[in-house]
């Protein structure tokens, strides 16, 4: 699940214990497990306007974090 709860960020945690600021629309980018393919998470991605439209208004990202 996603939730707005900083602004359209989310604080993400990762196995080397670094924290990174995430856009909440970057999550879909990260690569979650060894099968993840995130090449479809950047050509066809999710339709923001769907349901709510709730997330239309964060910033659009082409990678993942740094």
């Amino acid at each position: 699940f996603c939730l707005n709860r900083h602004n359209g960020f989310t604080n993400a945690v990762f196995l080397d214990f670094t924290i990174k600021k995430v856009g909440l629309k970057q999550l879909w980018l990260l690569k979650w497990h060894r099968q993840y393919d995130t090449r479809y998470a950047i050509t066809n991605p999710v339709d923001w306007d769907y349901g709510t439209g709730w997330m239309e208004k964060f910033k659009d990202y082409d990678s993942p974090p740094d």
